[in-house]
């Protein structure tokens, strides 16, 4: 994958392409990992995730075929070697810089999406976060607000409690205009799904990679459904917010 050099202490920030070789334009997920240096167990459900969808499964190849996926799986590297509970080397919590983009690490994520929305041949689909907490909780926009896809997070999870019936899958919907958190940075500037996916603190580890494997699969059915994006005039529209919600 590609290397970014950090301004501050200059330890690489990676990033991971997957996708199958191809020509053909290209829908992008993006995920991104660890910008909270103690929030391990989302960095232990990314890992399965990403292994997954860069599995040997003919539904992998075929969502490989179709999509590239960037992940970003330590975004915050100076705050993990240095022990930082929520900040960078600069004093501030990354997470709450998406829209500023004060901050080198920040400043990286906005560039992978600006090239994206600026390339005609890519296409920017769904940005999820991988975080911890006391919970397993997905926190998401509403499925009021419109998006492109359409409805894809409502599906998405939806797959996925299909795929695991004797767990719950929870869901905290809300959305703040302009509040500098990554999942709502993208849908207001881009009109796609952000995704906060947070895992329990003390969630049990098995249980952990199996939610990275399922909820994997369940994304990839659900993005192969979706309609090819919509023209650039029309994401537009569906990124401008209709309220605080």
């Amino acid at each position: 994958g590609d290397v970014y050099k950090r301004q501050a202490h200059g330890r690489a920030i990676k990033l991971l392409t997957i996708a199958e070789a191809s020509s053909a334009p290209r829908e992008t997920i993006v995920l991104v990992g660890r910008q909270h240096p103690p929030e391990v167990t989302g960095a232990l459900a990314m890992l399965p995730f990403v292994e997954t969808i860069m599995g040997d499964s003919e539904l992998a190849k075929a969502y490989r075929a179709r999509f590239e996926t960037l992940a970003v799986p330590l975004l915050n590297p100076d705050g993990v070697v240095y022990g930082y509970w929520r900040h960078n080397t600069g004093g501030v919590d990354l997470n709450r810089d998406w829209g500023p983009f004060t901050q080198p690490e920040t400043g990286l994520m906005q560039n992978v999406l600006q090239s994206i929305d600026k390339d005609p041949e890519r296409s920017l689909r769904v940005l999820i976060d991988f975080h911890s907490t006391n919970k397993d909780v997905f926190y998401t926009i509403p499925d009021e607000l419109p998006t492109d896809p359409e409805l894809f997070i409502k599906t998405w999870l939806g797959f996925y409690q299909t795929r695991m019936p004797d767990y719950d899958v929870n869901r905290d919907a809300r959305h703040v205009v302009g509040r500098p958190i990554s999942k709502a940075h993208v849908y207001d500037t881009y009109g796609v799904p952000g995704i906060t996916f947070e895992i329990g603190d003390e969630t049990d580890r098995q249980l952990i990679k199996r939610i990275g494997r399922e909820s994997a699969i369940a994304m990839m059915q659900t993005m192969l459904q979706t309609p090819l994006p919509q023209a650039p005039k029309a994401r537009a529209a569906n990124a401008q917010p209709s309220g605080e919600q």
